[in-house]
């Protein structure tokens, strides 16, 4: 259970950044490893706004859905932890960058169509994402920090975005 626990998010049930570290350091432990990685980092929109105006316990609704509904739409072998706050990273290998973007576009949609009930009222969620594809010569920090930069981006430009790191 303590192991468990230790790898785990307690309140989504994905891995916490403990968890995901294995997947890490197993994929950056070679070039040919790295080949075909992606990485997606998945921000809850305007989640301080919900915090605000419903409460602690609304916001822990609304991460346990967004975490389910990530977990339920992703690939066997795909990878989903909570990094922090309001922020999940998808680790993943594809074929193509194409297949990354159709995978990041398969999760937003999925996020925006399901609803929380809150104090009776049924509320729609978003995400914005940043998606990063491993070069050769990266580690895991390059890889992140690409898509976190790109995350940045689809939220300066209106959220419920897909932005695609150069």
């Amino acid at each position: 259970l303590y192991n468990e626990l230790s790898i785990n998010d307690a309140l989504t049930n994905v891995y916490n950044r403990h968890g995901l570290s294995k997947y890490i350091i197993g994929y950056f432990s070679s070039i040919t490893m790295r080949r075909g990685l992606s990485l997606l980092v998945i921000n809850a929109d305007e989640f301080k706004q919900i915090n605000d105006a419903h409460g602690h316990s609304a916001g822990d609704k609304v991460l346990i859905n967004i975490a389910s509904t990530l977990k339920s739409h992703l690939r066997h072998g795909d990878h989903i932890a909570r990094w922090g706050g309001e922020e999940f990273v998808v680790l993943m290998k594809t074929s193509n960058p194409e297949s990354s973007t159709h995978v990041a576009e398969k999760l937003r949609r999925a996020v925006e169509h399901e609803t929380v009930s809150i104090d009776g009222k049924e509320l729609r969620v978003t995400v914005s994402i940043g998606l990063s594809f491993c070069r050769d010569e990266d580690n895991f920090d390059d890889l992140f920090t690409r898509a976190d930069d790109a995350l940045y981006l689809a939220k300066s430009e209106g959220r419920n975005l897909i932005r695609v790191a150069e």
